[in-house]
């Protein structure tokens, strides 16, 4: 059955997953365990409870020239991941898209009776905020324009890249994302209206994020992190003797839409029709092993190991074809269900009758050749992939009731080639909603005994659809040299730029009265505690 959705929380191996399945095998029959709203805000893992100091030296044309942090986690009774692991993923992070030379970041771990940590999308979303508040207070210190700071800083487009922190970026549009977001945004004029509507008494402003998201980890960086296991993929692509095509892979779907983008990405490589591609996921007795899901590594690591099979089956359907139609491979077209001889589209077989072959005649195929059609392959990727986006977020603030309505955001993303671009911005909206939420609703409250006071829906508070803008979303696609197809991942990228563009972009609306916006959830209580001393 399909599973829902986990956003974090079902990386960690729970007592009791481990007791239903143990449960299940001893007597023989299914076994349903349910698990409550309670229990779950209560136990389960929680996530962002961490604080960052930062020091920062410029120039004063705002040159970042080092940068000094400490990052300080709550990390509940225990950690699931060894030691610090999460909070050595923001140290890495937290230079952002910009170049900087020298760097220090301490990590402090407090161990606490509170709910464990965990991952929870985007973990590292803290990284983007920090980095983005740097900037934006650099520009206010020296009186310039938030957006000239970054100007300044950013790496340049393109080109590798080797971070301070020693990580290798690839292939990043971080400059061209900022510029077209702005444009979109219509930057210039809305600094011209905000001054206006200052002069009227109200608080508006704005906010830019750009976004570095580190996706699909290898194995190489799971063993530098102490975690163990693998970071690789597998695949199997089969056409049957009918032509039609099975794919089986090791991750598992969780609302992501994997069965349409493996049958696209495998579609493509074999020239057929994706509706004649069936995907079957997470049958562990078929499946082969792979990491699974998470840390945005579906369609880069899962869709493109099936891509990488499906590609390899078709050298060996366009050999038997070549030894068929006593042509050379190299002059054949492969489309449309169809293999023909390039000029000669009437010289051709179909990929059924090849399959045919292929299973039950293999005194017909190259000499040496294996009989069917099938291929599993397995890929290892680079220890990190990344990819960018740049937010931008609008804002206006009640000045009586603190209340934060967002006016307009807009997001310039680049994940590479997108094989499905309706997938593409549901899981790219799906994550600038969820930041949103964490943003301006969601925290989870002790009392001072240890008691949660905000175990169920009445009190954890979530966004509600009327909290959210309409999302303007726009894409670049440059492909990354070391992965199938170009793919880069992209699903938690979403949560990080919205908390920082919002946090900003209120910090923007805010800063003539002497607010520092340093804490969140954004919530009308909080932003009012603000405001009321100056009034």
């Amino acid at each position: 059955p399909d599973v829902g959705g986990g956003f974090g929380q079902k990386i960690p191996l729970w007592r009791e997953t481990l007791t239903v399945c143990a449960m299940a095998r001893r007597l023989g029959r299914p076994v349903k365990w349910i698990e409550t709203r309670r229990e779950n805000l209560t136990a389960a893992c929680m996530a962002r409870e961490e604080s960052v100091r930062v020091r920062a030296a410029v120039r004063r044309d705002g040159r970042l020239l080092a940068l000094d942090a400490t990052i300080t986690s709550d990390f509940g009774a225990y950690a699931f991941f060894p030691g610090n692991y999460m909070m050595r993923v923001v140290a890495m992070l937290l230079p952002g898209p910009y170049d900087l030379r020298h760097y220090r970041c301490r990590i402090q771990v407090a161990v606490t009776n509170k709910c464990p940590a965990g991952p929870m999308r985007a973990p590292m979303a803290i990284a983007t905020w920090v980095t983005e508040g740097t900037m934006d207070a650099v520009a206010r210190a020296l009186g310039l324009d938030p957006v000239a700071v970054r100007r300044v800083n950013l790496i340049p487009d393109g080109a590798p890249y080797r971070t301070v922190t020693g990580e290798l970026y690839e292939a990043l549009s971080t400059r061209a994302a900022m510029e077209r977001a702005l444009h979109r945004a219509g930057y210039a004029a809305f600094r011209a209206e905000q001054r206006a509507a200052r002069a009227a008494g109200r608080l508006v402003g704005i906010g830019v994020a750009n976004v570095v998201e580190s996706t699909t980890y290898g194995s190489a960086f799971y063993r530098a992190a102490g975690i163990p296991g693998s970071g690789h993929e597998s695949a199997v692509v089969q056409v049957e003797p009918s032509g039609a095509v099975r794919v089986s892979a090791g991750i598992v779907s969780n609302g992501q839409g994997y069965e349409t983008t493996l049958a696209q990405a495998v579609a493509a490589a074999l020239g057929v029709d994706p509706r004649t591609v069936a995907v079957r996921l997470g049958d562990t007795d078929v499946a082969p092993y792979g990491m699974g899901t998470r840390g945005s590594r579906g369609a880069a690591a899962g869709a493109g190991t099936a891509y990488l099979a499906a590609r390899a089956l078709r050298e060996k359907i366009l050999a038997i074809a070549a030894h068929l139609l006593e042509a050379s491979p190299d002059d054949l077209v492969l489309a449309d269900g169809r293999i023909t001889v390039a000029g000669a589209p009437d010289r051709g077989l179909t990929l059924a009758e090849v399959a045919r072959t292929a299973y039950l005649n293999p005194l017909a195929l190259p000499p040496g050749m294996e009989p069917g059609l099938t291929v599993t392959r397995a890929w290892d990727p680079p220890p990190m992939t990344y990819s960018n986006a740049t937010h931008v977020c609008a804002v206006e603030v009640d000045p009586e009731t603190g209340a934060l309505r967002v006016l307009r955001y807009v997001v310039v993303a680049d994940a590479g080639p997108r094989i499905n671009p309706v997938i593409v911005d549901g899981q790219l909206a799906g994550a600038v909603a969820m930041g949103l939420s964490g943003t301006l609703r969601e925290e989870v409250v002790y009392a001072p005994d240890g008691q949660n006071l905000t175990a169920t829906f009445m009190e954890y508070a979530l966004a509600a659809a009327a909290d959210l803008p309409p999302f303007e979303l726009e894409h670049l696609e440059t492909p990354n040299p070391r992965t199938p197809l170009g793919l880069k991942g992209m699903a938690e990228g979403g949560v990080m730029g919205a908390i920082a563009a919002v946090a900003g972009a209120v910090q923007d609306a805010l800063a003539p009265l002497g607010v520092v916006v340093d804490r969140l959830p954004l919530t009308p209580a909080r932003i009012r505690g603000w405001l009321t001393p100056r009034r």
